[in-house]
């Protein structure tokens, strides 16, 4: 059940992940990064963000609330995750690749 986009970006049902209503459109930058990326949204919303590594465990989580969000990836060991973001209110999900160097 994987929907995958020209820009790398993908949606889907992982493991524990509950269905989806429809991708959830957030800026991440800057990507790559070493030090902090900032996720920002079109919605003042509850959201609940996971960063997945490539073998689809989750290596951190939070619940956020508004447009704009930073945080810390300086303790990241370098290599490729992604982010998912779902809106807590109505289920939608994105899900974009990040590049820790």
């Amino acid at each position: 059940n994987f929907h995958y986009t020209d820009s790398c970006n993908y949606f889907g049902v992982l493991g524990g992940i509950e269905p989806y209503n429809s991708i959830l459109e957030f800026e991440m930058m800057p990507n790559p990064t070493s030090a902090s990326v900032t996720i920002k949204t079109s919605e003042n919303n509850a959201y609940k963000m996971q960063l997945i590594n490539l073998l689809g465990q989750e290596t951190f989580k939070q619940n956020l609330a508004g447009q704009n969000f930073t945080f810390d990836v300086s303790t990241l060991p370098k290599g490729i995750y992604f982010i998912q973001l779902t809106d807590i209110q109505n289920r939608n999900v994105g899900r974009q690749k990040l590049i820790v160097q």
